[in-house]
């Protein structure tokens, strides 16, 4: 969920994002779709896209510069 809109979010333009909130929930975890609010998260973390390149974060880094999807996430 994002904390604040893109500080860069032009077409041909590397894309600049600060302050995202990541949460990955398990089957403990639940998300309320009218609050918007995050129950029981597996985990979470507060994560920047500077000119296209994520910060150095082990939850999201690996799933977002991977050059290949899955073929069970297609």
């Amino acid at each position: 969920m994002l904390q604040r809109p893109a500080a860069t979010l032009v077409k041909g333009q590397t894309l600049t994002l600060k302050d995202i909130r990541i949460v990955r929930l398990d089957q403990a975890g639940s998300l309320d779709l009218r609050s918007r609010e995050i129950i029981h998260p597996a985990a979470e973390v507060i994560d920047s896209i500077d000119r296209s390149i994520p910060a150095s974060d082990a939850l999201t880094s690996p799933m977002m510069m991977r050059n290949v999807v899955p073929p069970d996430e297609g």
